[in-house]
């Protein structure tokens, strides 16, 4: 019930209550939580107890009730999202890019039809978790840890077969072969940034926050790469005198299994901003969505890499009888992530490639453009979360 005074004298005092009822009469006793009068009516005193807070709370305009609300929240809140973010790649992607480029421009100049499916980075999975201090109605400070990761396979088929016959003056011979070589590329890049920024928050009705943020970060990046690859050739000679008397088969048949793997890490700063809408769905639990933006090239990769052979060849005269010999190869090193272009002289154009080798590849006329591998995490990221605030 609210009750509104007014006090007309010394001693007088006049109540009204919110119904409408005027009291009045002799203010006999007042202090902050009630008021004792004696009515017209002599030797008849009534006490009437006061809202609990100060007279002077009458003197306050009322607060909008979105920062009495917020100013009831605690002074921390976590922050759990979840998106995608869009990167550049760098040298990542160029590399994919000359992949794709050297078999398209060999089919079209030789007229093969060698294929690839090995797409670039784009979106790559975006985890996110924060705590906020919150500094004051318009400004929180958030330090936080992302997960950023992809794996992104490709495969390759370098498919070719001939035959035909080699005359000579005195024998000739037929021939034919197949050439099967396919390969499965898998690069997998894993980026967790450790943030910090600040946020501005802007009310946007009772339930709602605009806010943009911009800050830091130190990101630890780690680029796992591994391919298998698989060869299979053929190769038969049937030599035959100019009688076309047969005379013997030259067989030379060729398999072997590979894998390239390497793993490097690297470490740099980085910098991010964005902008975002906080809907609260109740005094502590709120739903947040942002885009953001970021800029962070990592560079000096470091670290080691492996490959294993295993082949077998069958090869020799059928009168004499073939020979096969078979053999297990293996090597490691340690090094780092170098781009480089291979330059092609059928087809007089160079294409990216990035490799960890233990020093840096010569350059010559074969390879140009040698530098330490660069991969930029350069774009836009689209989250969404949960706020939940103590």
């Amino acid at each position: 019930m609210m009750i509104f005074v007014s006090l007309c004298t010394a001693y007088a005092a006049t109540i009204r209550l919110k119904n409408g009822t005027i009291i009045g009469g002799e203010r006999i006793f007042f202090d902050d939580a009630s008021i004792s009068i004696k009515e017209p009516v002599p030797g008849i005193a009534k006490k009437i107890s006061l809202p609990s807070f100060s007279n002077k709370a009458f003197l306050k305009t009322s607060q909008p009730e979105f920062l009495s609300e917020w100013k009831e929240k605690g002074r921390k809140s976590l922050y759990i999202s979840g998106g995608a973010s869009h990167i550049n790649g760098g040298d990542l992607n160029g590399t994919i890019r000359g992949y794709n480029e050297f078999i398209k421009d060999w089919n079209d100049h030789y007229q093969t039809g060698y294929s690839i499916d090995w797409k670039e980075f784009g979106w790559i999975q975006n985890l996110k978790a924060e705590v906020l201090l919150n500094l004051s109605n318009s400004f929180s400070l958030g330090l936080g840890v992302e997960y950023l990761a992809r794996t992104q396979k490709g495969s390759m088929a370098l498919n070719d077969a001939d035959s035909g016959t080699f005359y000579d003056s005195l024998y000739y011979y037929n021939y034919s072969f197949e050439d099967n070589f396919s390969s499965w590329p898998q690069p997998k890049l894993i980026v967790i940034p450790v943030t910090c920024d600040l946020y501005f928050f802007i009310p946007a009705g009772k339930k709602a926050e605009v806010f943009v943020k911009a800050g830091v970060g130190y990101y630890f990046g780690k680029l796992k790469y591994n391919e298998a690859s698989m060869r299979d050739y053929k190769y038969q000679a049937d030599y035959y005198g100019n009688d076309d008397t047969f005379w013997y088969s030259w067989i030379d048949n060729y398999t072997e299994d590979g894998t390239r793997t390497y793993e490097a890490k690297c470490k740099e700063l980085g910098y991010q901003a964005g902008i975002g809408l906080d809907i609260k769905l109740s005094s502590l639990v709120s739903l947040v969505v942002e885009a953001n933006y970021r800029y962070v090239n990592l560079k000096d990769w470091s670290g080691n890499g492996s490959e294993s052979l295993s082949w077998t060849e069958e090869s020799g005269r059928s009168d004499l009888g073939t020979t096969t010999a078979s053999a297990n190869e293996s090597d490691s090193w340690g090094g780092k992530i170098w781009y480089y272009e291979l330059y092609d002289s059928g087809l007089n154009k160079q294409y990216k490639r990035i490799f960890l080798h233990e020093e840096a590849p010569e350059a010559n006329e074969w390879i140009k453009n040698v530098r330490q591998a660069e991969i930029n995490l350069n774009g836009f990221s689209l989250r969404a979360g949960i706020k939940i605030t103590f």
